[in-house]
């Protein structure tokens, strides 16, 4: 689950820094004028310069990753409730108890076996320069709980 919060995360991230390019140039950018919001995947592929191709490609990845999580997200929401209603009863059986936990985490890491493939597919198909963009990408994301106490503080930031 940590790896599909950091794809969301580097998703609003890039959405936030292509919003402030945009906002300074949009008709370079998009044509027509920004009534509709713009696509995720058409902000990350302008700022990492990706090919129709590697657009493709990356959707495809995509869909792969989502057909692999999605039943896996389920099974682990039905485990967790099903150890919360556990929990909840008097005398929860501790070998039930210990069987949905390590349930939960072998899931979990399912979860995060399929990040992982997905991280490894998507950077085989980037150039240095993107691989390059990439790694800034998630350092900065690293950085965001920084800069919204900033903000929240008026520390320096807008």
């Amino acid at each position: 689950m940590r790896h599909v919060s950091w794809l969301l995360a580097l998703i609003l991230l890039l959405s936030s820094v292509a919003g402030i390019a945009l906002a300074q140039a949009p008709n370079e950018l998009l044509g027509p004028p920004l009534d509709s919001p713009v696509p995720p995947m058409r902000i990350i592929a302008r700022y990492f310069d990706f090919t129709p191709e590697q657009v493709e490609q990356i959707k495809g990845f995509i869909e792969t990753r989502k057909a692999a999580v999605e039943p896996l997200v389920k099974q682990i929401t039905e485990k967790e409730q099903a150890l919360h209603n556990l929990l909840g009863a008097p005398g929860p059986d501790p070998v039930a108890v210990g069987n949905l936990v390590l349930a939960i985490r072998q899931l979990r890491g399912q979860v995060r076996d399929a990040q992982e493939q997905f991280d490894t597919d998507l950077e085989g198909i980037l150039t240095p320069d993107q691989l390059t963009k990439l790694r800034a990408a998630r350092r900065a994301d690293r950085l965001e709980p920084v800069v919204r106490a900033m903000r929240e503080l008026k520390l320096g930031l807008p």
